[in-house]
């Protein structure tokens, strides 16, 4: 069946509607980021309640130009547009976790080796506020979200992408991941820029 850009918003929407089904959950979701944190995992960080993350981390956005508003849609409520136009733009880019954290991208930063820990305590901290009061706190702040947008924003988002990978430049960039692997397009576009 022949990829149309109907058939992949379709696809990049229920993506996101994965996403959204994390943000709705009844219990809180809390994230802890270490190591590489890139594209749709930093989707994934940003859709949970909480993100603690360590200070070495590194997030970010694709190496490739392959795609325009999936990822940027959810790193604008969080950091700002600026501040995702600035990392969406320049191809590569990753942040610290100390700067994630100075971005308003996660909530607290712990060195390394303390990640763990501190999320755990921050946890059970969190765990003892009696569910059902927990469930309507992250709804009602959920819900302010909302009302600005947010759910249409990261809908929307999806169609964005969809109708960039009908555009040349996504499509020759494709074609070169498939004759080279996604390395070596890399090492090519890093060379061409």
């Amino acid at each position: 069946v022949e990829m149309t850009a109907d058939r992949d918003r379709d696809g990049l929407q229920a993506g996101a509607l994965r996403w959204l089904r994390l943000w709705e959950m009844r219990k809180p979701t809390i994230a802890m980021v270490h190591g590489i944190c890139l594209a749709g995992a930093s989707e994934m960080a940003a859709m949970a309640d909480i993100t603690y993350v360590a200070e070495d981390a590194r997030i970010g956005f694709p190496s490739l130009p392959i795609g325009s508003g999936d990822i940027e849609t959810f790193w604008y409520w969080f950091v700002g547009p600026k501040r995702t136009k600035e990392i969406a733009w320049l191809l590569g880019t990753q942040i610290s976790g100390r700067k994630a954290y100075e971005w308003g991208f996660a909530n607290e930063v712990f060195p390394a080796d303390k990640l763990e820990e501190e999320t755990y305590k921050h946890a059970n901290l969190i765990a003892r506020l009696p569910l059902e009061l927990l469930n309507l706190k992250k709804q009602s702040v959920n819900r302010i979200m909302e009302f600005q947008g947010f759910r249409a924003a990261v809908m929307s988002g999806a169609e964005w992408d969809a109708i960039a990978h009908v555009t040349k430049p996504v499509k020759e960039m494709q074609q070169r991941m498939r004759e080279q692997g996604m390395q070596g397009a890399i090492k090519w576009f890093n060379e061409e820029a």
